[in-house]
């Protein structure tokens, strides 16, 4: 048995002859490099997916503008509240001030609004005074313009819950003007659950 070697252009040809005749095998291998430029083509389609995934899951956070109905029906409770205080804080519930934090993924960055509570719409829990209430961590908000936007003014606020969290993210709280829609919604979906 004997063997001859050919290569040319990046293909290797090795042709083995046997001596029970002219029995040819052809074993056709790819140079090294190529065969390297192969698997980076396809790690890198890989990793496109992989970033369009990401991002169709990083959009998964924004959220619909939801209908006074829907706040209505997934609320627990609805106050009517003057937001005295925007507090910026790390995971570890440090306070912090940095201009133009935003929150979202992978900021470190967690935003909570104290809630003086005017007036109790409804509600299936004790009455309070003020609550708290922390932001979906992983929506994107604007520290300084949520705070200037919202601090010292009076709004329409759904909670869920004895801890008083929103009942949806980011869109929890309404314009004072839908006051009087949302109390017939509430009075509607209340008399609805007791049918």
């Amino acid at each position: 048995m004997f063997y001859l070697h050919f290569s040319s252009d990046g293909i290797d040809l090795l042709v083995e002859f046997s001596t029970l005749g002219l029995v040819a095998e052809l074993n056709f291998r790819f140079e090294r490099l190529t065969v390297i430029r192969l698997k980076i083509q396809i790690i890198m389609k890989y990793l496109l997916l992989f970033f369009l995934f990401l991002s169709s899951s990083v959009s998964a956070t924004s959220y619909d503008v939801p209908s006074l109905n829907k706040l209505v029906s997934i609320s627990d409770t609805i106050i009517e509240g003057k937001v005295v205080d925007v507090i910026l804080m790390d995971y570890e519930n440090n306070i912090l001030d940095v201009k133009n934090a935003r929150t979202g993924l992978g900021s470190g960055y967690m935003i909570s609004i104290t809630i003086s509570i005017e007036e109790t719409i409804t509600s299936i829990y004790p009455p309070k005074k003020q609550v708290s209430v922390l932001l979906d961590p992983n929506s994107i908000i604007g520290y300084d313009s949520l705070k200037s936007s919202k601090l010292n003014k009076s709004f329409i606020f759904f909670l869920k819950g004895q801890n008083m969290s929103s009942a949806y993210p980011i869109f929890f709280w309404q314009e004072l003007k839908e006051k009087e829609a949302i109390k017939e919604i509430a009075i509607k979906t209340k008399n609805e659950q007791h049918l």
